[in-house]
């Protein structure tokens, strides 16, 4: 493994990067990788395909159940498979790959829609519920309040590694009423909340939506006390292929925070839940708002590599 993707492993296993960073630096750390390869005297796109399906298959057993990332891995891999395909020279697809994915990429931004999209169904000022941090929500949040649309956000700890805290922090810096709570006291903050307002790792054919820890028992809560909850999340969250072959990251002992003893026991869970579509009122995507109808449509567009719905299925199927 080069040093650059070593980078992003280490990264994906302590969780540092986010779904939609990784989806930026995962292809650029890659598509320099083949850029190595046709230093090479000779190099075909044969040759294009073997070390970018050599570089995937080492990174693979590291990626959290991210979509964008994934998305762009398949991406890639589509992308040089055509070339093959229709002869294309390794420089021109070479540079196609550049001018994709180094050169015009740049960060999804659908708070502006997002944020139209709710204030045309609100008529007074709402208290909002999230969990755990999201740039999208984030800015959504601040364009409603911008409209005097948000009247207080009441924010959970989101554990293990309390994003919660970086989202209440970023919320009140810019004077929007905030309270932070424990995740425990989770109901009582969605009952005190008007709607959910949270982002998605990644969005299924279906609509399940893969999520930080506690996503799913907040559904639960909101279905429980009739309270909406939106997913705020741009079209490259979604995956067209059965989320079971998605690792959800295993908690570990020191996620736990536990002091040293003799005792013996192992954590139990995963670092990321799956909510069923039937507890969500809508996905807000830069496309506009969805139901489960429309992301069944967008997943059933998006052609999925054979070579790797085959690798992750070795990984993680049953």
């Amino acid at each position: 493994m080069n040093a650059e993707l070593q980078t992003l492993a280490n990264q994906f296993r302590s969780l540092e990067l986010h779904a939609a960073r990784a989806g930026r630096d995962v292809p650029r750390v890659l598509i320099k990788g083949l850029e190595r390869t046709t230093l090479k005297k000779g190099t075909t796109t044969f040759d294009l395909q073997v070390s970018l399906r050599e570089m995937v298959a080492e990174l693979l057993p590291f990626l959290p159940p991210y979509a964008p990332p994934l998305r762009r891995i398949n991406d890639l891999l589509i992308q040089v498979t055509r070339a093959i395909e229709s002869n294309i020279s390794v420089e021109e697809t070479m540079r196609k790959l550049v001018d994709t994915y180094v050169t015009n990429s740049s960060p999804q931004n659908i708070a502006d829609e997002a944020a139209a999209n709710l204030l045309a169904t609100l008529t007074s000022p709402i208290a909002i519920y999230t969990h755990t941090l999201s740039e999208t929500v984030l800015n959504v949040v601040q364009i409603l309040h911008s409209q005097g649309m948000v009247r207080q956000v009441i924010v959970t700890e989101s554990r293990p590694n309390l994003d919660g805290h970086e989202t209440a922090r970023r919320l009140a810096e810019v004077g929007i009423k905030v309270q932070l709570t424990i995740d425990a006291a989770m109901p009582g903050a969605i009952l005190a909340s008007d709607r959910m307002l949270t982002g998605a790792e990644t969005i299924g054919a279906s609509g399940e939506v893969v999520g930080k820890i506690g996503a799913f028992p907040a559904a639960v809560l909101c279905k429980l006390f009739n309270k909406p909850i939106s997913i705020v999340a741009d079209t490259t969250k979604i995956l067209p292929i059965p989320l079971e072959y998605l690792s959800l990251n295993q908690l570990r002992t020191e996620d736990l925070l536990l002091q040293e003893s003799k005792a013996k026991w192992e954590p139990y869970g995963s670092f990321f839940d799956l909510t069923p579509n039937d507890y969500i009122e809508n996905y807000i995507t830069e496309k506009g708002s969805w139901s489960n109808a429309d992301v069944t449509a967008e997943a059933n567009q998006i052609e999925f590599s054979h070579w790797l719905l085959d690798q992750l299925i070795a990984l993680h199927g049953e």
